[in-house]
């Protein structure tokens, strides 16, 4: 949802789940009290809020809602992490772990006793070992005694493209702007549970990385998730010419 309303297409899809548990995810400035009043309306389920100023709590409180499937490896990454955090996000979902985000300037408790609770090996720090303060560094490991790693580097439509690596050739590929918050964390979702390859681009040009992932997949589709500013008619009609006559909108 956007902040202060609920989409038609997400009251029809909530009526068709009839879901039994309900959780939205953010703060009361994204999630107004008249927004929950309408979702309470649309199901029978309880409605549960997650959300906090601090993305560091937050994550923390979805880390206990919902464990990984693999506790081995939590990824952590900072709310400005360069553009990164999607395909973090994307990494995470497809290995089934789980990934927290927390300031630069200070951990909160509840995360630390979260981290701790979950008791991972490693804890995988997104970019280098100078975009994250010793004494932040030093807390995560002394409160879960995980091995405190670094990475992965570079873009994140370049990482995006490395993890279509393994993807079979012939598929669907899922492609999205890689600044639409809202559309890019549907289109995390929708990779991860229909296994298709989800590639990240500028809104206005295909990068030679994307554009190579594409070539090697050769896909018999490629779905655009994202609106007309975010996916722009030129960059729609270069995609199409990729793979002709089967590119669909989501």
């Amino acid at each position: 949802m956007r902040p202060g309303s609920v989409p038609s297409a997400t009251r029809d899809e909530l009526l068709r789940l009839e879901p039994q548990r309900l959780v939205v995810v953010g703060s009361d400035e994204l999630v107004n009290p008249s927004t929950r009043e309408r979702l309470e309306d649309l199901t029978d389920a309880p409605v549960e809020s997650i959300g906090d100023e601090d993305p560091g709590v937050t994550s923390a409180a979805l880390l206990r809602a919902f464990p990984p499937q693999d506790r081995s490896v939590v990824h952590v990454t900072l709310p400005h992490s360069g553009g990164r955090a999607p395909a973090i996000s994307q990494m995470a979902a497809q290995t089934g772990r789980a990934v927290v985000v927390c300031e630069e300037t200070h951990v909160p408790d509840e995360l630390v006793d979260a981290l701790a609770e979950l008791a991972p090996g490693q804890l995988m720090l997104d970019g280098n070992e100078e975009d994250w303060s010793l004494d932040i560094v030093q807390r995560l490991q002394s409160a879960t005694g995980a091995e405190i790693t670094f990475g992965p580097t570079g873009g994140p439509m370049a990482l995006a493209a490395d993890l279509s690596a393994d993807a079979p050739e012939g598929g669907r590929v899922l492609v999205s702007a890689h600044t639409t918050g809202v559309e890019t964390l549907s289109a995390i979702v929708a990779s991860a549970h229909s296994d298709s390859p989800l590639l990240l681009l500028r809104s206005d040009r295909v990068p030679a990385a994307v554009g190579r992932a594409i070539e090697r997949l050769a896909p018999r589709e490629i779905g655009l998730v994202g609106t007309t500013e975010g996916l722009s008619p030129a960059l729609r009609a270069e995609l199409g010419a990729l793979v002709p006559s089967s590119t669909s909108e989501a």
